[in-house]
């Protein structure tokens, strides 16, 4: 992770985790994979605070969708594609060396997350109103997420909008 990268405790806190898997493996020869999953979706559990969730809940019930940062970026992975790439990366790659880098799981699907409020509205049929806190000078512009090293199964499964129709 670049110096200037972090930026918030919750993502300095992956990378202190980081850090001290590769401590690890250098000291004790343990054998460790670091995994980076996006934004998981596929379990309906509502009540949880993410923010996709925090956009169902509020369209299930018609009330205000709130948007924060609307331009910021979020990548989407659904819950079955984690299990079958952990299998797959313990079989097939290398564990953590110098020249190994941890797995980011990211799917094709990224949206702003005011994309994300219109498509959960759509895609819900919500009657909810959409309301757009507008970005403050002190919250970066986000760009496009780093997908290097993806990895994704054979076996399709759904994306976000598929998903959010089965709902």
């Amino acid at each position: 992770m670049e110096k200037n990268a972090v930026e918030s405790i919750y993502q300095y806190s992956k990378h202190c985790g980081e850090i001290l898997c590769r401590f690890f493996v250098q000291n004790y020869n343990l054998k460790i994979k670091i995994i980076r999953p996006s934004t998981l979706f596929g379990v309906p559990d509502f009540d949880t605070k993410g923010v996709l969730n925090k956009f169902i809940k509020a369209a299930i019930e018609n009330t205000p969708i709130q948007v924060y940062q609307p331009s910021k970026i979020i990548t989407f992975t659904n819950v079955s594609e984690i299990e079958k790439v952990i299998r797959n990366s313990l079989d097939s790659t290398p564990f953590i060396d110098e020249a190994n880098e941890p797995i980011n799981l990211v799917s094709p699907e990224q949206y702003t997350l005011m994309e994300l409020a219109q498509i959960v509205k759509l895609k819900l049929r919500s009657r909810s109103q959409i309301i757009c806190h507008e970005e403050h000078s002190y919250i970066k512009k986000e760009k496009a997420p780093n997908i290097k090293n993806r990895q994704f199964s054979k076996t399709k499964t759904p994306l976000l909008v598929d998903w959010l129709e089965e709902i």
